[in-house]
């Protein structure tokens, strides 16, 4: 067993006030990697709800405004400096894209949409590879 993640901090069952510190990290670091990603004119919050424990965060933009709301998953802050930026990266180039993907949702039939989905998130991880070694670690 890796006795770094053995300590890791887990926002589940972490104090209030150290479950909020562990937030504030996160928006932080959130701000500065969207501020390099010409987000600068968002909005950003970070609930204290976790993400689906199969994602490393999840992103939901607000349809007609810049404003998003970020989920991670609970162990979040155990995951590498680069897995975190990789993961924020991800999740804030859907916000440029967020747009597109709401056309989609309107007008692709339900199938056609569930493969758009698939390659969209094909292309944003791939974009996510190419831009986020140039972004700060948290």
């Amino acid at each position: 067993m890796n006795p770094t993640v053995s300590r890791c901090l887990s926002l589940d069952g972490a104090a209030p006030k150290v479950r909020a510190a562990m937030l504030g990290l996160i928006e932080e670091n959130l701000r500065v990697l969207a501020d390099a990603l010409a987000l600068r004119d968002w909005n950003f919050v970070v609930s204290p709800e976790p993400c689906a424990p199969q994602f490393n965060a999840q992103i939901e933009p607000v349809f007609g405004r810049k404003l998003a709301t970020l989920r991670v998953r609970a162990d979040f802050l155990c995951l590498t400096p680069h897995q975190q930026r990789h993961s924020l990266t991800h999740e804030l180039l859907h916000c440029h894209l967020a747009p597109t993907q709401a056309v989609a949702r309107e007008v692709l039939p339900k199938r056609a949409l569930g493969t758009f989905t698939v390659n969209l998130e094909y292309g944003v991880d791939g974009l996510a590879d190419a831009v986020a070694p140039l972004l700060p670690l948290p």
